[in-house]
């Protein structure tokens, strides 16, 4: 039996955009098959995007009735909030891509929109979000870069490492130098390179039980993260700046998170620990 989608892998994916998820499985179907913990993983974060209708004959019918204009068959229309509030129950998809009803529920989940309840432009990066959803676009300009930063210094071993870790692949300045007293780094995998980019997750865990999690991911270019997910419940986002970089915070139940666009770093620091933790975490970067 394969393995179950593991947090480092979800991470890694839900920083990829929609688009690039659906080449993947697409390639899947084309050439040499991926493996089932790959599969599983990516259909998982595009099931926590899009709510999927419960069968395709009922997906395809409300597609046409609500995707269709007389002016334009067949052209997205945004829906009403009333619309986007019918209860759908969740799919659970077959681990193996290999039927065209499949391939149906790729498509549809492509042209679910969402309706935005926020926008903001931090300094490199276009946010929304919705109720649902908090999503980052990056703007393209001369500032896509690895950013750089000064010396670090920091007394805990798994920032340390993490450190060295990013900056074997020439980035600085974007890992925190403090977390609380007491935070071991239990879980990590650095520098995985996959479609583009180049992925860093590290699990710190506390004395008390609980933990968080620190997420950065390195881009090639603009593209490769258009449509980043990140899951939230309805409470308000918040924004702040540290120099030149915007800094996004949000709430996922019990979990703060911050997120945030560096150059071409994006960063993600997350975990069930009070919020004024999570701050500053991210306030210790430098």
């Amino acid at each position: 039996m394969a393995d179950q989608p593991t947090e480092a892998r979800l991470a890694l994916y839900r920083k990829l955009s929609t688009e690039h998820l659906q080449t993947l499985l697409r390639s899947d179907l084309d050439g040499p098959p991926l493996d089932e913990a790959t599969v599983d993983s990516i259909l998982t974060v595009l099931a926590e995007r899009r709510r999927t209708p419960a069968d395709t004959s009922a997906a395809w019918q409300d597609f046409s009735a609500y995707y269709s204009t007389p002016d334009s068959p067949g052209a997205p229309v945004r829906r009403t909030r009333a619309h986007l509030q019918k209860a759908y129950t969740r799919l659970r998809i077959p681990i193996r891509v290999v039927s065209a009803a499949a391939a149906m529920f790729i498509l549809i989940f492509a042209l679910f929109p969402r309706v935005e309840t926020g926008a903001s432009d931090a300094p490199n990066a276009y946010i929304t979000w919705t109720d649902e959803y908090l999503k980052i676009d990056a703007l393209p300009h001369a500032g896509w870069s690895l950013p750089q930063g000064g010396e670090y210094h920091t007394d805990n071993a798994g920032l340390q490492q993490l450190h060295d870790a990013l900056a074997a692949y020439g980035v600085t300045g974007v890992v925190p130098s403090w977390v609380p007293e007491g935070a071991v780094l239990a879980e990590y995998d650095f520098g995985d390179e996959f479609a583009g980019t180049v992925s860093f997750y590290a699990f710190f865990s506390l004395p008390d039980g609980t933990g968080f999690s620190m997420d950065f991911t390195i881009f090639a270019e603009p593209s490769a993260m258009e449509g980043s997910w990140i899951v939230k419940d309805e409470r308000p986002v918040s924004y702040f700046t540290l120099g030149d970089v915007g800094y996004y915070q949000y709430t996922n139940n019990a979990s703060t998170g911050i997120c945030w666009l560096n150059g071409c770093v994006s960063g993600l620091v997350c975990g069930k620990v009070p919020a004024e933790v999570i701050r500053s975490i991210v306030y210790s970067i430098h």
